[in-house]
């Protein structure tokens, strides 16, 4: 069964006459955080405008002490693509591998937690994937 017949690889959009529509998700995007709370709020800002709407944004609070869990809460409370895992502190690694254990997009991007990115930052890498059929693609501009 390939992702796009998958019902678990899809999200719940509503369409103009509010009925319930299944859409693939095209991009994972995993966010470790660790105490980044000055930066948080930017970062899932510029991840929630993207202008790929059907992307999951996953975030994985790895035990942050400075109210950074909060703020993850926050933007998951407000947009259904947040998926927030809380746990204890274990490192980079570990937080990015937890997210890739839930992932279930056609490709997965990774953001640090005190970055930020343009709004076409899982669009065009996307595109680019889709319309070539190269599976890895590394992004030089970042």
């Amino acid at each position: 069964m390939s992702p796009d017949e998958n019902p678990i690889n899809t999200q719940i959009h509503r369409t103009s006459d509010n009925m319930p529509k299944l859409t693939p998700i095209s991009v994972s995007v995993i966010v470790p955080v660790y105490n980044v709370i000055d930066y948080l709020e930017p970062c899932l800002n510029s991840l929630k405008d993207q202008t790929l709407e059907n992307i999951e944004i996953i975030v994985v609070d790895d035990g942050s002490t400075d109210g950074s869990g909060d703020i993850c809460d926050k933007f998951a409370e407000n947009d259904p693509r947040f998926r927030i895992i809380h746990k204890k502190n274990e490192g980079l690694s570990a937080a990015r591998n937890d997210g890739l254990d839930i992932a279930r997009g056609q490709y997965t991007m990774f953001v640090d937690g005190d970055d930020w990115v343009e709004p076409d930052y899982c669009n065009i890498p996307y595109k680019t994937a889709t319309e070539t059929g190269i599976d890895i693609l590394r992004n030089r501009e970042l």
